[in-house]
């Protein structure tokens, strides 16, 4: 959060964010549909479908469900749906050049199999920062989220990750946005071993709030790390309202 306070200046950005911004406390209905290499050569196609309902414009109930296929190299095919996770957060702070934004939930244990989910029932916390950057009609997003199981399957080793986005959203026009970043993962169940995606993001948004992007990701190392990608390609559309 203070590589964000640093950039943070006194003048507003004059734009939207076209729900890209992790603090923001707005209704949504989000799809997304990704393709992945995984490790071992494994790929996985997912269709994740979130929900947030945006409660007196500082609280936002957030629901997402997916439903996945994994095509393991070594093995058979596996489809259904993954862990379901529900939260509750807070925009703490809301400032037109700065705003911070706290959560903390769920993440259950409802995979159709083994190698949908993490096996775990889950407690995520999650604090977000967003800092404008006027100069260059663009935000800087930080977001930093702790998975922690409390419940899981005997065969399995539990879950305790922490995953650190970092991205710069920039508006080309009052329709068009990219977004570029980083997510790192730190492993703690594996000896704190971390690993790296890179992604890049291209979208164009509607007048009624309809928006449409592409975001293509390399996974650099840690590819042994649950949500650390080979290659991906995700197509996602949103409603705002």
């Amino acid at each position: 959060m203070l590589l964000l306070s640093s950039v943070v200046t006194a003048a507003a950005l004059a734009s939207t964010t076209f729900g890209t911004d992790p603090t923001e406390t707005l209704t949504r209905v989000e799809v997304t549909f990704d393709q992945s290499e995984l490790r071992r050569d494994a790929m996985r196609t997912a269709l994740k479908t979130r929900f947030d309902l945006g409660i007196v414009d500082v609280l936002a109930l957030r629901a997402e469900m997916p439903f996945a296929r994994l095509d393991p190299s070594d093995g058979s095919a596996e489809t259904g749906g993954g862990d379901a996770r529900v939260q509750l957060g807070w925009r703490a702070f809301d400032d037109p050049s700065f705003s911070m934004f706290f959560a903390g939930g769920v993440v259950l244990n409802t995979a159709n199999d083994r190698v949908l989910g993490q096996g775990a029932d889950q407690v995520v916390l999650q604090a977000s920062a967003s800092a404008a950057l006027p100069g260059i009609r663009s935000r800087l997003f930080e977001t930093i989220e702790h998975f922690v199981s409390y419940d899981r399957d005997r065969d399995r080793d539990g879950v305790a990750l922490t995953k650190i986005d970092l991205h710069l959203m920039t508006e080309w026009s009052q329709t068009a946005w990219t977004q570029s970043g980083a997510e790192f993962f730190i492993d703690w169940k594996r000896g704190d071993q971390t690993g790296l995606n890179l992604d890049f993001e291209i979208g164009k948004q509607t007048n009624s709030g309809f928006a449409i992007w592409l975001k293509p990701a390399v996974g650099l190392f840690g590819h042994d790390i649950e949500g650390v990608v080979d290659w991906s390609v995700t197509v996602g559309v949103r409603w705002l309202f």
